[in-house]
């Protein structure tokens, strides 16, 4: 005896629950970003205590120091958003998460590849940075509306912002305490963004299950 399978429940079994498959990347991600940030404030705190009296000598070894830390945290930040963009094809986001990925490489790179660089080029270029990341973000939190997770999106994007705002108006010299937490606190604003999409995209993958999954019924007797 054949069994008839109605349309539309043949269109739910060819329809991925996309959603399902990939908000563990973006809790993966926003997680790492998380440890990220960590790193870059108590690491940046470190490095000034552990050069101490050396910088009376070499007053450029901090910069040099935190330009390497943040050069290697944004090429990994940047490594992990790619994989969140090229991951979860169908976001809205992704285009504008793998830009901002392009962006954590190329800044990270050029931290790495010139580190020797005054403390007045290295603020710059944490300013650049920032307002390019934060205009990227928003963009990401707007072009998602209404995602669950599009307003964090918006909210991390503010945060860069105002991050290079205050790197343009503190001194470069003996503000490298300031910096390390400004980066920090951007990373960890970037992290509970993607943290939220994650836990919105959970969500919709459980209730997806729900509807394509109905429960099942006691047999007839």
């Amino acid at each position: 005896m054949s069994h008839d399978v109605r349309p539309e429940e043949q269109s739910r079994e060819r329809v991925p629950n996309t959603a399902a498959e990939n908000w563990r990347l973006f809790l993966s991600v926003g997680v790492l970003l998380v440890i990220l940030s960590i790193v870059a404030v108590v690491g940046a705190e470190q490095v000034l205590v552990g050069l101490g009296s050396v910088l009376i000598v070499l007053p450029f070894a901090a910069t040099i120091a935190v330009s390497l830390l943040f050069g290697v945290l944004l090429l990994i930040g940047g490594t992990v958003l790619t994989a969140t963009g090229f991951g979860a094809r169908e976001w809205k986001g992704r285009r504008l998460e793998i830009l901002l990925a392009t962006v954590y490489t190329v800044f990270g790179l050029a931290l790495l590849i010139n580190p020797l660089v005054e403390a007045t080029s290295f603020t710059a270029l944490l300013l650049v940075f920032f307002l390019l990341g934060g205009l990227l973000e928003l963009g990401t939190g707007l072009r998602t509306r209404p995602e669950s997770g599009w307003s964090w999106l918006v909210l991390s994007g503010v945060v860069a912002l105002v991050a290079g705002a205050i790197v343009l108006f503190v001194s470069p010299v003996g503000a490298l305490r300031i910096i390390g937490l400004v980066f920090g606190v951007n990373l960890f604003a970037s992290g509970v963004a993607l943290v939220a999409t994650a836990m919105g995209r959970r969500k919709v993958s459980r209730e997806r299950d729900a509807v394509v999954t109905p429960p099942t019924e006691a047999p007839h007797r």
